[in-house]
């Protein structure tokens, strides 16, 4: 596509997160329309969107009906399924391509096809099993980074699983990096399906005292742009975090921090259902 989008035109957007929703304000701002596509019943986006439809990624008739009233399409995000997008392609144009977000809903491919493009990335690897992970530990490895559930692609790891990435860090001195920190970021915690449990990789046995776990009010409580997270640590690594954090330029407003200290405690207190947020 080259041409410019005519004024007035209809884009529709397959998601209606929040990112839908800023998606919908900027276009309104240039003259456009937008139709949001988004299973979930009342999205962020569908209050300032011209249109909306409620229907799952496998209604082929919705889809289509969707496709056919708008001049364009395009996702807010990258977990859209692909099997979505043959319906509409054949219908509207698609921007960016089925190729586009088939890479994005890979980390792996996605660093390969950058890498392809003889661009820079940070080195990588790809990692299936405990054993591969304790061989890229060196001398100069200072800090593991989880990731559970994982974002975009929500792998939640099993607590098999997180014993065997605990018994690597355990041995993490024996490849001489004795003094390995974990960053455990489990921000999406509430957000598990299909019948599997979080699990905290801090409550495994001699982990707490080397890990830092990350949590997110945003993701919680369905208010990201809030920008208010929290931590939990050992006080040997809070406090140095602490300090740190009074040389930072960011920091979230006090009005948006006690709200989110005002819901932790109806949640804590049962007074709120914070499985609704999930």
């Amino acid at each position: 596509m080259t041409e410019a989008l005519k004024t007035g035109a209809t884009i529709g957007i397959l998601g209606g997160g929040q990112l839908g929703r800023m998606l919908s304000v900027a276009a309104a701002r240039l003259g456009f329309r937008t139709h949001i596509f988004e299973p979930g019943a009342n999205p962020p986006a569908g209050d300032v969107a011209h249109a909306l439809t409620t229907a799952g990624y496998d209604d082929v008739d919705a889809l289509t009906a969707f496709a056919k009233s708008v001049d364009i399409v395009t996702f807010e995000f990258e977990n859209i399924p692909t099997d979505a997008l043959d319906v509409i392609e054949n219908i509207t144009p698609i921007r960016p391509n089925r190729e586009a977000l088939r890479t994005s809903q890979d980390r792996l491919v996605e660093k390969q096809f950058l890498e392809g493009l003889g661009l820079s990335v940070a080195p990588f690897a790809d990692i299936t099993h405990a054993a591969e992970l304790e061989a890229a530990i060196t001398p100069r490895t200072k800090m593991l980074v989880l990731n559970t559930p994982q974002t975009f692609v929500g792998k939640a790891f099993a607590r098999e699983e997180l014993e065997e990435i605990a018994d690597v860090v355990r041995r993490s001195g024996d490849r001489g990096a004795p003094d390995m920190v974990v960053v455990s970021d489990e921000v999406y915690e509430k957000m598990v399906f299909d019948g599997m449990e979080q699990h905290r990789f801090a409550s495994l046995p001699g982990m707490y005292d080397r890990t830092v776990t990350l949590f997110s009010a945003g993701k919680t409580f369905s208010c990201t742009g809030w920008r208010c997270g929290y931590t939990v640590a050992p006080k040997h690594l809070s406090e140095p975090m602490g300090e740190a954090m009074a040389a930072m330029g960011f920091c979230a407003s006090q009005p948006l921090s006690r709200a989110v200290e005002r819901a932790l405690s109806l949640a804590n207190a049962g007074e709120a259902d914070i499985e609704a947020y999930g």
